[in-house]
Parts: C-alpha cells; structure tokens; sequence
C-alpha cells in the first residue's frame, strides 16, 4: 500500500489561513480551536451514552421498566443529550462567526499557496528550487512577524502579501 503524503493547494491554504489568523488575530483562531475541542468532546459523550443506554438495554433481565437503573441513566441521558444539542446549536452560529473572521485573511493565504507550488514547480527546472514545506512555512511565518504593522486590516492584509512575496523570492 502507497500512502500519499504530498500536500495540495487547497490543504496548504488552510494550514497558511491558520498561521496568518494565528499571527493576527490570535484570539480568533483561540476560539477557533476550543471551539473544535468542545464539539469533540460533546460528540464523544453522546456516543458514550448511546453506547452505555444500548448496553444496559442488552443486559436488562425481565421487564426493563421495573429496571430503576436504566431509568435513571435514561433520564439522565436525556438531560444530557438536551444539553449538548443546545450548545452544539451555538457552536454552529460561533463557527459561522469564526469563519467570517477568517475569511478576511483568506486573499494571504491563496498567495502563500500558490508562491509555494510555484517554488515546488521550479525544482523540474533545477534542483537547487528544492525546498521543504517545513521552512517554506517558517519563511511565511516570519513575514507574517516582520511585516510592517498597520491599523487599517485591508491596507495590512496588502502589506502582509507585497513583503511575503518579495522575501519569499529575495530566500528562494
């Protein structure tokens, strides 16, 4: 079996949307991953009580009504599933939100994309263009550092892509 680990443009763009929103607004992609672990979480807990409610059903012996056990993890349960429905439901609205907010940095990250598989193209020329996605990376995350700051997010956005592609070239 072949496993394919090379990376494609749509999957760079993501992890460079997750570096750039990281660099500038770290508290946005904070939210971003709590809010992942927390569905997580939630999704695994439900399967938890599904499988906990099921294997009780299985083992019931005689009427599973007079089974005071089973009744109270039911009742439970479904105080519990209430619950994770609920916040799931806001969960769904907060990603929204995320995902505006990261989409805003989206016009960096489809530049970092497509300058790396211009780079990883350039190596059928001449080997010496051979560079590994990890220091690609950490060049495009030093941009994002040594950027010059700004208030205005679009006149940023524009600095953050002019300086990334004139380093990236000055390194490559």
């Amino acid at each position: 079996t072949i496993i394919n680990f090379t990376v494609t443009m749509e999957g760079l763009e993501d992890q460079l949307l997750g570096d750039v929103v990281k660099a500038e607004r770290p508290e946005v992609e904070r939210k971003n991953v709590q809010l992942l672990l927390q569905m997580s979480a939630d999704k695994k807990k439900l399967a938890e009580i599904e499988a906990d409610i099921l294997k009780r059903l299985s083992e019931a012996k005689g009427n599973i009504l007079d089974d005071e056990e089973l009744i109270n993890t039911l009742a439970d349960s479904k105080k519990f599933s209430t619950m994770i429905n609920e916040r799931m439901e806001t969960a769904v609205i907060t990603k929204q939100e995320i995902d505006e907010a990261r989409e805003a940095y989206r016009t960096v990250a489809t530049r970092g994309s497509i300058i790396y598989f211009v780079i990883a193209d350039m190596a059928q020329i001449d080997p010496m263009y051979q560079y590994s996605l990890q220091y690609y990376q950490g060049v495009f995350n030093k941009c994002l550092v040594d950027a010059e700051p700004c208030k205005d997010p679009v006149e940023r956005l524009k600095i953050v892509i002019d300086y990334s592609t004139v380093t990236i070239y000055a390194n490559i």
